[in-house]
């Protein structure tokens, strides 16, 4: 297991300029629908109450390290909260944890509602 200082160190500038640490808004839609990604959403569950994502397993950051056992290890997991700010968290903590194939979405909740709302009704183009 690595450490969260492990974890930190390998943020270089070649890291982040590659894009692997995140999820962007055209990955968003095609990543929900495939076998082998978790969405983890890690809002409280009052934010929860207010919108929820059928294609992501809730659990809120303050309960995460007694339910660590429920992450998969051979999925590409994306952790996502109303504000990345979480997330970002939850990237280092799961990097820190052994997790590998870990990116952070980089959309609010708010994008997410824009990504998903239908088109509208009477759209004949």
């Amino acid at each position: 297991m690595k450490t969260l200082d492990t974890a930190i160190r390998e943020l270089d500038c070649a890291y982040l300029a590659s894009g692997k640490h995140c999820v962007t808004a055209s990955e968003f839609l095609p990543l929900t629908k495939s076998e082998d990604t978790l969405f983890l959403d890690v809002r409280t569950d009052e934010e929860n109450e207010y919108s929820r994502y059928p294609w992501a397993l809730h659990i809120p950051l303050h309960k995460l390290p007694e339910s660590f056992d429920r992450l998969p290890k051979d999925k590409l997991i994306v952790p996502f909260c109303s504000s990345v700010f979480r997330a970002s968290l939850v990237w280092g903590w799961l990097k820190a944890k052994g997790f590998t194939n870990v990116r952070t979405l980089t959309l609010s909740t708010e994008q997410i509602a824009t990504l998903l709302k239908p088109t509208p009704l009477f759209n004949r183009g």
